[in-house]
């Protein structure tokens, strides 16, 4: 499978690192070239800093792995061209950008695929809410204080309401309430709770779901990627997952 990446930071550069022998980075698409001559080495990967010539590149899926400046104006281009895996979710907190570019989708019949991210188990809030079961969503996501820019001496609750509030608040901080939401009972009835610890060595998060079908609880303490100390190790990992199982003859749901 031949991939094509958009942007040159640390999510791509793990990519181009580690991605399995069953899938090639081909094409990249850039804003600055001398970004990425540090880390490409292959001469197999072409570079462009149009969305045009990257898309005519031979590429039979793109990776998005820019900002949500970026995601929000490329996007609804590309879709129309390639099916497309998202790691900037923000982009989809907007509600207008999130039904243009599932009508792209649609109209197009190229796959909007959003990797789990940080976080596992969506494939059981996606069962629960597959008939309307699930009554409540929590989320407690714990990070180091610097990370959110709070000056506390101790563990504090800095947020607490919706995932549409703590996006408003924290638009680059919150993927994981994002994905919560989009996967669940949607922004507006999912509940967050986000903790500044001056102590904490990684980012924590407890989600809680009830419904009909009983309650889950699950907790995940995420190590960070090695090159960004502020993207997880998990997120970057699941992007490699979600591409493993489009190939998969035997696929878990």
């Amino acid at each position: 499978m031949n991939i094509g990446i958009i942007g040159a930071g640390a999510i791509a550069q793990f990519l181009i690192k580690e991605l399995p022998p069953a899938f090639t980075v081909c094409s990249m698409l850039v804003r600055d070239k001398e970004k990425v001559a540090s880390f490409i080495t292959s001469p197999h990967v072409a570079v462009y800093t149009t969305v045009d010539e990257f898309l005519a590149s031979p590429i039979d899926i793109v990776i998005e792995a820019a900002t949500i400046e970026a995601a929000s104006s490329i996007l609804p281009t590309v879709l129309a061209k390639k099916p497309v895996i998202i790691m900037s979710v923000g982009v989809l907190a907007d509600e207008a950008v999130r039904a243009n570019l599932q009508a792209i989708s649609t109209k197009h019949g190229h796959a909007i695929y959003i990797p789990s991210g940080a976080i596992g188990g969506i494939d059981v809030l996606q069962n629960a809410a597959s008939l309307g079961a699930v009554t409540a969503v929590h989320l407690t996501t714990c990070k180091p204080a610097a990370s959110l820019g709070a000056s506390v001496t101790e563990p504090t609750v800095i947020f607490d309401g919706n995932a549409a509030q703590a996006i408003a608040k924290y638009p680059k901080n919150m993927n994981v309430s994002i994905i919560l939401a989009l996967a669940g009972i949607g922004f507006e009835k999912t509940h967050v709770t986000v903790i500044a610890d001056p102590q904490a060595q990684v980012n924590k998060h407890d989600i809680s779901i009830y419904g009909d079908f009983g309650t889950a609880r699950m907790t995940f303490e995420n190590e960070a990627l090695a090159m960004n100390p502020k993207t997880s190790y998990l997120a970057a990992l699941s992007v490699i997952g979600t591409l493993k199982n489009m190939k998969q003859a035997i696929r878990f749901q």
